[in-house]
């Protein structure tokens, strides 16, 4: 499959060493006969290969840069029988519809693979290889490898073309399996200057630079695979990579692009799109028939977060800046994050409340910590801050399932970057919340005379949304899911207060057993501990602070005596950050039991993981100690 960019356009190719050393589809003896990975024995996919080169595009006979491209190839062996369903390869890519801000050009796939002991290869073609474009501005690529095996080599390339050269995508060296070799150019001309960004100290010293610094390379080899380890939020993070912004364009009248926070956010201001939602009064422009002023400021916000929150409908997006102007938003209906952001400043402002915009860099689709330099395309969305009476509150009018104050906890990052007149600069996103569980059990019988346990679950603030952005993503059931549930109702408080609860049953024992053993606490985060490893390589991440109780309350049933409860315990670490209560006792015929577990931080340091270890151990521990009942003698 292959496709071939307009004439208008021509690539600046410079000489470089990298793909000149790897033919696509020829395989070394030695890669044919590998069948173990030395730093990584337990591995059962390797890469062979992996290279990269990153040149400007440069439209023929005028001199400007349109563009980056970059040249992808990819190699990888099946070392076991069992690969992870490796070999259904994705590659996405940005198009915006018909802006086509990302192409894919010149894809190629081949497999290498064994039949008994002869080596066969198939060239993939249209059967193999299909697109897919979404509503959202994405597309992708899905290559499906046939003959994925123990000893097959797959192997693909391709050239995407990246209309937006101010930011440089660049290149990760690790990834989900290990790499013999992986290899990336990025090929510059001297008036283009970019400040490359990198990430793990094998990237900072293998890093080659030309000395008129046009060329940069990197050539890693023996790469270990990323690890994952529990709370572990962003990979991006931490995977050895490299990338980076252009803060210099000598084809532009103001070779600078931003020099400071300041001038960046006047930048944006003076963008004639941006200064269309401020022109004119806001509820004239909007057509607003309602009064949406309060009894005070408070309520005011909260009519007008509705009102904008239920007029327009979000177009998913990561560009940085609106992408219409505000006639056009009230046309359609619908626009970007900050199109309609845009607006519920405005009402706001309008109506005498103190309120600023915030870009953030969006969790998953961006490194987590900002780069401190005024780099624009490091922000994927945007936030709404406001002040009322000395207090902050954060909105955000693009989720039609938010409540008024909370944000999703991917948006929950350090800082932001408030766009305020002649005073923009970074700030911290300090939301105030209060976000947990609790869960009240009993144990009883049921409608047809079975013990059941009887729960009362209600999930408060960012929990909730955590448990909606599981349930919306790839992956919405857990493995374990306990499918035992039944009489489940759930009343959906969440818009109006906060909350979720929930009402469901569950078997506990049946009646008559000798020896009534009961786990009621089995939901705790920490009943499997988590934490199980020695070390800790990375920073925990727990997004936002929370707290989970939990509550027992059960009558001894006739004919049982208590044989043995969990006891009693205090735990917390040093600093009190988290801490955790148990407290038990038997009373008036009756087992009580309540739990509570606060987590007081976002973030914990790798430095003090063993003392998370002991903790997380012990909390363990209280929670698995069952309820043990037994039968009265006669």
């Amino acid at each position: 499959m292959s496709s071939r960019i307009g004439l208008i356009w021509v690539f600046i190719i410079l000489s470089w060493p990298s793909f000149g050393q790897v033919s696509f589809g020829i395989y070394s003896k030695f890669e044919k006969e590998l069948d173990s990975v030395f730093f990584e024995k337990e591995a059962k996919v390797v890469s062979l290969y992996e290279g990269g080169v990153t040149y400007p595009l440069i439209k023929e006979g005028e001199g400007w840069v349109i563009g980056l491209v970059t040249e992808y190839h990819f190699r990888y062996k099946i070392l076991g029988d069992n690969p992870d369903n490796f070999g259904n390869i994705t590659i996405p890519f940005f198009t915006a519809r018909d802006l086509k801000i990302e192409q894919i050009v010149e894809l190629r796939a081949t497999v290498s693979y064994l039949d008994g002991d002869e080596r066969k290869s198939i060239r993939l073609g249209d059967e193999h290889i299909f697109r897919s474009d979404n509503a959202n501005g994405w597309s992708d690529y899905r290559i499906v490898f046939p003959q994925v095996k123990k000893g097959s080599i797959l192997e693909w390339k391709y050239v995407k073309v990246d209309r937006e050269y101010y930011l440089l995508e660049g290149w990760e060296f690790q990834g989900t399996y290990p790499k013999l070799r992986s290899e990336y150019t990025f090929q510059v001309p001297d008036y283009l200057r970019y400040q490359l960004v990198t990430q793990g100290t094998p990237v900072r010293e293998m890093l080659q630079v030309s000395p008129s610094r046009d060329r940069f390379y990197w050539n890693l080899e023996n790469i270990p695979s990323f690890r994952l380890e529990p709370y572990l939020s962003n990979p991006l993070d931490y995977v050895f990579r490299v990338e980076g912004f252009l803060f210099q364009d000598g084809t532009q009248f103001q070779p600078i692009v931003y020099s400071t926070w300041e001038e960046l956010g006047t930048r944006i201001q003076s963008i004639p799109a941006f200064e269309s939602y401020f022109k004119g009064n806001s509820v004239k422009k909007l057509g607003i028939k309602d009064v949406l002023y309060g009894t005070n400021d408070l309520e005011t916000a909260e009519k007008i977060y509705r009102f904008v929150k239920d007029r327009f409908k979000v177009q998913p997006s990561i560009y940085p800046l609106p992408t219409q102007d505000a006639r056009s938003l009230l046309k359609k209906g619908e626009g970007n994050h900050l199109d309609i952001h845009l607006t519920l400043l405005n009402l706001l402002q309008d109506h005498g409340i103190t309120a600023d915009l915030v870009l953030v860099n969006q969790k998953g689709e961006n490194r987590t910590d900002l780069i401190p330099s005024p780099f624009l395309n490091q922000f994927s969305n945007s936030l709404v801050r406001l002040e009322i009476r000395d207090s902050v509150f954060w909105l955000d009018a693009t989720d039609p399932y938010l409540s008024f104050g909370l944000i999703p906890p991917k948006k929950l990052v350090p800082q932001g970057f408030l766009i305020r007149g002649d005073e923009s600069k970074l700030i911290p996103i300090d939301l105030k919340h209060n976000s947990g569980s609790n869960q009240m059990i009993t144990v009883e019988k049921d409608s047809i005379g079975n013990w059941a346990y009887s729960i009362n679950f209600k999930l408060e603030g960012l929990n909730v949304l955590s448990l909606r952005d599981q349930l919306l993503g790839p992956n919405p059931e857990p493995e374990d899911l306990d499918d035992s549930y039944y009489d489940i109702t759930v009343d959906d408080k969440f818009q109006e207060e906060g909350y979720l609860f929930s009402k469901a049953k569950k078997p506990a024992f049946n009646d008559g057993e000798e020896i009534v053993i009961l786990s009621p606490f089995k939901e705790s985060i920490f009943y499997e501990n988590p934490f199980l490893e020695a070390r800790r390589t990375y920073p925990i991440d727990f997004d936002y602070p929370f707290y989970q109780n939990f509550e027992l309350d059960m009558e001894i049933p006739e004919g049982y005596e208590v044989d043995e409860i969990p006891p009693s315990v205090s735990l917390f670490t040093p600093n009190k950050e988290l801490t955790y209560l148990l407290e038990s006792k038997i009373e008036e015929g009756h087992i009580r039991i309540v739990s509570k577990l606060d987590i007081r931080v976002k973030n914990y340091s790798p430095r003090a993981y063993p003392e998370l270890k002991s903790f997380a151990e012990k909390v363990s521990e209280s929670v698995q100690f069952p309820v043990i009942l037994k039968k009265k003698a006669n």
